[in-house]
């Protein structure tokens, strides 16, 4: 019977090993390619923590099987600070950085004074640029433009969409905005923005979301408890589609990229995780700030799925991130990100 049970263990472990290992592949697969590598990114903080029970429960009976998941850890270790960091700074050591906020604001409708509280959470940040993604400027709201403005926010590039109730993203400046426009996409915009030292690119991104209604909220939490219903096909559906989406955004974002004329800033709601095929292929070409410079898990979405870090601020891999700072709110389902960075002069 002990035999029977270990080799029952040790199947189930291997199972965990394989989806771990093909929970990391995003980066080398892309979704139009094999969709379902993709869906498994989203697991892998969860197949992680399963691999590392196992290591404790072979090491509780003295089995040397605990070196199957440990290797296969190890393998891929250089995902685990893209999710954890342990030794990183909120304090700006130069005020002359550049300060930059990221924000998903969900239409301030989450919280009856979201505008009230952005507003009053700028004047406490006073970044230099704040790119704001779901943005709306909605009557009997506190007019955002003007209460900027009168801040020192003197410039501002916008895109919304076309509808009764115009939300979208916006990015706001401390400098002169001398060029704009849209990167390829009608959820990604661009604003070269001209510094004292240099010009700088800064992309304002919100890449598709998934498109979840509280039915498919409600499946998620199923699906986690290991219960899967009729609904469940049509809840993995979105997710599919929606990874196929984020693959052909990225692909244009990053051509758009290429032919800047100017190093790059990239602010904005991924809606992905770190192990998704969109922030291996951005981490190509850019430096994640939180890995520089953030503490502890740095979660961002404060929702149902994905309970991660989906909002970042990566930037030129000639730039270095001097301080990274989450704050945890109640203005909006997404937390703001705050940012210094210090750039070369030209």
């Amino acid at each position: 019977m002990k035999k029977v049970l270990s080799i029952l263990m040790l199947s189930i472990n291997i199972i965990f090993v394989i989806l771990l290992l093909a929970s990391t592949l995003s980066g080398f697969v892309s979704p139009s390619q094999c969709v379902w590598i993709s869906m498994l990114s989203y697991g892998y903080v969860f197949m992680l923590v399963v691999n590392l029970v196992f290591i404790f429960f072979w090491l509780f009976f003295s089995s040397k099987y605990f070196l199957i998941s440990l290797a296969a850890i190890l393998i891929r270790y250089s995902f685990i600070p893209l999710y954890y960091q342990v030794s990183g700074t909120d304090n700006i050591t130069d005020e002359r950085y550049l300060k930059l906020l990221t924000f998903n604001v969900h239409h301030f409708t989450k919280d009856d004074d979201a505008c009230k509280k952005t507003i009053a959470l700028i004047k406490e940040k006073t970044p230099d640029v704040i790119c704001f993604q779901e943005f709306a400027s909605m009557p009997g709201k506190i007019n955002v433009y003007d209460s900027l403005k009168n801040n020192g926010y003197s410039y501002h590039y916008s895109h919304f969409k076309k509808n009764k109730r115009p939300r979208g993203t916006v990015i706001f400046s401390k400098y002169p905005i001398v060029k704009k426009g849209l990167a390829d996409s009608n959820r990604c915009i661009f604003a070269d923005i001209k510094l004292p030292s240099d010009t700088v690119r800064v992309y304002n991104i919100h890449l598709a979301s998934y498109r979840l209604d509280e039915e498919d909220r409600d499946e998620i939490d199923r699906i986690k408890h290991g219960d899967m219903s009729e609904n469940s096909k049509k809840t993995i559906k979105k997710f599919k589609n929606t990874v196929l989406e984020h693959e052909k955004e990225v692909d244009m974002l990053i051509s758009h990229v290429e032919k800047s004329a100017h190093k790059t800033i990239m602010c904005g709601d991924l809606n992905d995780t770190p192990a998704s095929y969109t922030y291996q292929k951005l981490a190509n070409i850019y430096s994640d700030s939180f890995v520089e410079k953030g503490e502890g898990l740095s979660t961002t979405y404060n929702g149902v799925f994905p309970a991660f870090r989906i909002d970042y601020i990566l930037h030129h891999k000639d730039f270095k991130t001097d301080s990274y700072k989450r704050m945890r709110t109640n203005i909006s389902d997404h937390y703001p990100v705050f940012v210094s960075i210090e750039m070369p002069t030209k």
